[in-house]
């Protein structure tokens, strides 16, 4: 049951990711109106360039290319980076991936499937486009917090809740 819970926790975080990329881009900020599939086969060429829309006094919009790994770091615009960090992030998902076969812990088990599911949402970005969109922008005034996407967060979320529940066991008095 847990595997399949899993599975379902997995399609859904990747579906998300996709479509909220998708919808935001092509339909909210460009109009294009692109099939959701014809724009999954989307060639790097193609991809959008900046735009930017208000959707809250908080929140704009983007289309961000996101060359490096989270908020850009390691951007260095050599033309193999995105190969050599498809390849690192292939082999952090693949360590979570084996850590499945070996937690036994509900939380950590979730938590893992999050990290994929997320790894994989911008491995495929940055095998089809060569860079992660990102389009949540949250900002007050014209402080601007990185941009990100909904990969990102599972990963974020998924990290956090670790490293509460890291602190919180650890703390349990040994019996």
């Amino acid at each position: 049951m847990r595997w399949a819970k899993a599975a379902i926790l997995f399609v859904s975080i990747i579906l998300a990711d996709q479509l909220s990329k998708w919808f935001v881009g092509e339909n909210v900020l460009a109009g294009s109106g692109k099939p959701f599939l014809d724009w999954l086969v989307t060639s790097p060429q193609d991809r959008l360039t900046f735009l930017s829309t208000p959707a809250l006094p908080f929140l704009d919009f983007v289309v961000v290319w996101n060359e490096g790994v989270s908020f850009g770091f390691l951007k260095t615009g050599h033309e193999q980076q995105a190969l050599i960090l498809t390849i690192f992030t292939s082999l952090i998902a693949l360590a979570f991936f084996i850590g499945l076969f070996f937690t036994k812990r509900n939380v950590s088990f979730y938590c893992f499937v999050l990290v994929i599911a997320g790894a994989l949402g911008n491995i495929w970005d940055r095998v089809r486009f060569g860079a992660v969109y990102d389009f949540i922008d949250f900002h007050i005034g014209n402080w601007h917090y990185p941009a990100f996407n909904i990969a990102d967060s599972a990963i974020v979320i998924a990290v956090a809740i670790l490293l509460f529940d890291n602190i919180m066991t650890s703390r349990k008095p040994k019996t």
